[in-house]
């Protein structure tokens, strides 16, 4: 009797464990993309409060999290101009774009009202456009 009670627990830790690790997997993919909005969002609000350094915190963090999606590329190089340092901006900039270009789905934008990957790749090349020449 004891033996089987055991071993029922055995294998009710066992369903637990594998139920458990196969919804943490679906959950987690979704959790990460929905994680990358919430801080590319506050990013974007701390550098409108004029908090650039906060805002890179935000971005570094949605970056880590969608590291596929162009968004938090941009939104780096958006707080790189704000700092003044257009080389650096240069390069977060030619970052979106190639993950844009590279037409993997993560890529594509998911906090912009921007409908198609070429849409998005012409808006991020204005801004490189409008970098100093040099930078």
């Amino acid at each position: 009797m004891q033996t089987r009670r055991v071993l029922l627990y055995i294998v009710l830790i066992a369903v637990g464990f594998v139920a458990g690790f196969s919804a943490n997997s679906w959950l987690s993919s979704r959790g990460f993309e929905e994680a990358a909005k919430a801080n590319l969002y506050l990013s974007g609000e701390s550098l409108r409060k004029n908090d650039p350094v906060g805002a890179m915190g935000y971005a570094q963090s949605a970056r880590c999290n969608a590291p596929n999606a162009y968004d938090p590329y941009e939104a780096i190089g958006d707080i790189y101009v704000k700092l003044g340092n257009p080389k650096a901006a240069r390069k977060m900039y030619e970052a979106a774009i190639g993950r844009l270009a590279s037409g993997d789905r993560d890529s594509m934008p998911f906090t912009k009202g921007v409908v198609s990957a070429e849409d998005a790749t012409k808006l991020v090349k204005q801004k490189v456009e409008a970098l100093p020449p040099g930078a």
